[in-house]
């Protein structure tokens, strides 16, 4: 295992395929190749000295910065921002889509192209989604609501999708052949330079409003629902369709074209853990025990049984050696809303693999469980190999 910090996340036999992984991209939309000549020339222009990941690591601070400013001038997601600040979260979203696509232009140039290369991209590329749903909320002046809520789960349910298709196509497919990455970091530099040019208030207008300001006879064509609506959400309402399209349609495709589809289907309930934070409840409404089997070293015996028991305070662990293994009966105290999860805690502190373990009503979902199935199904009682 390969650790660090929060603990052993990559395994030998990953640290192996990642040597011998190769990136093969899916393809480009039409706004792609329309801006790819920008890209071209802005990479004919670096220096061969120049490390690809150091223009990943430019583009990063990019968004970076923007995440400062809007936690800066909007923490709320909902207060007004001078207009310099629209204009300069536009240009910093416009040089960080400029480096992400040149980066591995540059690494082409360089012939300097690596799989950890493409691992620190696309990880970096991972939180630059998420804080683009905290700018888009926050020039929108949507605050901490359910609309912003739901811009966050479908962002992070897309980017599990952009994974699970390279698991079983080994194409890293971002796109839907129309819309893509692209289309979206350009609507939310729109959606900047809106800010920057009518000011944070064009937000709060009603659709009716805006009308009244720039040709009042076209209201009378639009349904009073409409013209009450406010602009942030006819602005965003468009923006939300098209992730939901390019969500359902990657699903729907990849079930379609995948050869082994129940085991495609099955690997959608971790969809679920992008909804969820990790998190043990020590206030339950009911408890399940769980049967787990822990495989460890033999001297880090008494840290592993000391850490398992500090998960939580109603976790109860009663040790029992076996001949190869020793094995935990643990009562969880699930929350109230009958749904958690113990891999990632369990994961970082015991330096233990956990494929899925998901409490969904009172029956238990393991990835890798090794009791038999009408145990598991009649009593959720299952035996895990961690």
């Amino acid at each position: 295992m390969v650790g660090g910090v929060f603990g052993c996340f990559i395994t030998r036999q990953g640290l192996e395929e990642l040597r011998r992984y190769e990136y093969r991209g899916g393809g480009s939309t039409p706004i792609d190749r329309l801006m790819n000549p920008w890209w071209d020339y802005v990479a004919g222009k670096l220096p061969l000295w120049l490390s690809p990941n150091l223009l990943t690591v430019f583009g990063f601070g990019c968004t970076l910065l923007c995440m400062l400013l809007v936690m800066s001038w909007m923490p709320h997601l909902r207060e007004a921002a001078p207009r310099w600040v629209y204009f300069a979260m536009c240009l910093l979203l416009f040089v960080y889509q400029t480096l992400d696509a040149v980066d591995g232009k540059q690494a082409r140039r360089t012939n300097s192209s690596t799989p950890l290369g493409q691992l620190f991209d696309h990880g970096c590329d991972s939180f630059s989604t998420v804080f683009a749903v905290f700018i888009n909320a926050a020039t929108a002046r949507m605050g901490v609501c359910m609309f912003s809520y739901v811009l966050l789960a479908i962002l992070q349910m897309q980017m599990f999708i952009y994974s699970w298709w390279e698991i079983h196509f080994h194409v890293y497919r971002c796109h839907t052949g129309v819309t893509g990455v692209t289309e979206g970091q350009l609507v939310t530099m729109g959606v900047n330079l809106l800010g920057a040019i009518f000011g944070p208030d064009i937000f709060l207008l009603t659709f009716g409003q805006c009308l009244a300001l720039t040709y009042s006879p076209a209201a009378a064509f639009f349904p009073d629902c409409l013209l009450n609506t406010p602009m942030q959400y006819i602005i965003s309402f468009p923006f939300y369709l098209l992730l939901t399209y390019m969500l359902v349609s990657d699903i729907f495709n990849g079930c379609r074209l995948v050869n082994d589809k129940a085991l495609a289907i099955r690997e959608f309930r971790l969809v679920h853990d992008c909804l969820s934070s990790p998190k043990l409840s020590t206030e339950g409404s009911w408890s399940c025990p769980v049967s787990c089997v822990v495989e460890y070293r033999p001297q880090r015996e008494r840290r592993t049984q000391g850490l398992l028991s500090s998960l939580s305070p109603r976790l109860q662990v009663s040790p029992k050696k076996t001949a190869r293994r020793r094995e935990a009966h643990l009562r969880l105290a699930a929350c109230a809303s009958t749904y958690t999860r113990i891999y990632v805690c369990a994961s970082s502190c015991m330096d233990l693999e956990i494929e899925l373990d998901a409490f969904l009503g009172q029956q238990l979902h393991a990835g890798r469980c090794v009791a038999p199935r009408q145990r598991r199904s009649l009593t959720g009682v299952s035996t895990f190999v961690f």
